[in-house]
């Protein structure tokens, strides 16, 4: 799996996944998920509902990966279309 330039998004800094996956609507329920924590800016900065980071174990199979990101482009679409 590639992402828009090409590049396997398990192979980023620290093997971590940060995923804008909607604002507050499914936000607790994906940090439910394996792996998945708050995204955070920086120490204790969190970027806010709907960023989620996901940990490198949790991406490991590629089923997973495609999951997260599927969640993802739904939001971004939704976001294009103005549906946020």
């Amino acid at each position: 799996m590639r992402d828009g330039a090409g590049q396997d998004p398990r192979e980023r800094r620290e093997g971590r996944l940060a995923a804008r996956a909607g604002a507050t609507e499914r936000h607790d329920e994906l940090l439910t998920r394996a792996g998945a924590s708050q995204a955070e800016m920086g120490a204790g900065r969190d970027m806010g509902p709907g960023w989620i980071s996901i940990s490198a174990p949790a991406l490991e199979d590629d089923a997973t990966l495609e999951s997260w990101l599927d969640t993802a482009l739904e939001h971004n679409r939704a976001a294009a279309d103005g549906r946020r």
